[in-house]
């Protein structure tokens, strides 16, 4: 199945300081702003670099195909290492 990348998604950003060198390769999942309604999807990938502000994912669009993949600056809230349920609110 082929899954085509946007040009632009509008949650990427621009980090105050940018890291040189790779910091290692951590499975994570990203979010990632589609339009200005806030429709998001979330994605698996690879994060390889990381500052106090943002993180370097890379994120392959077509399984298997290495080509497909994108490397995309996200701030640090929108990659997580775990996604996690909220608690339902306590019954009185």
């Amino acid at each position: 199945m082929e899954i085509s990348a946007m040009d632009r998604y509008l949650n990427e950003v621009v980090p105050a300081t940018i890291p040189t060198k790779p910091q290692g390769r951590v499975p994570a999942i990203a979010r990632l702003v589609l339009d200005d309604a806030g429709t998001y999807e979330m994605w698996p990938c690879t994060a390889i670099r990381w500052s106090d502000d943002a993180v370097m994912v890379t994120v392959q669009f077509s399984p298997g195909e290495p080509a497909s993949a994108r490397p995309l600056w996200l701030a640090v809230d929108d990659v997580a290492r775990v996604l996690r349920q909220a608690a339902p609110p306590a019954t009185a």
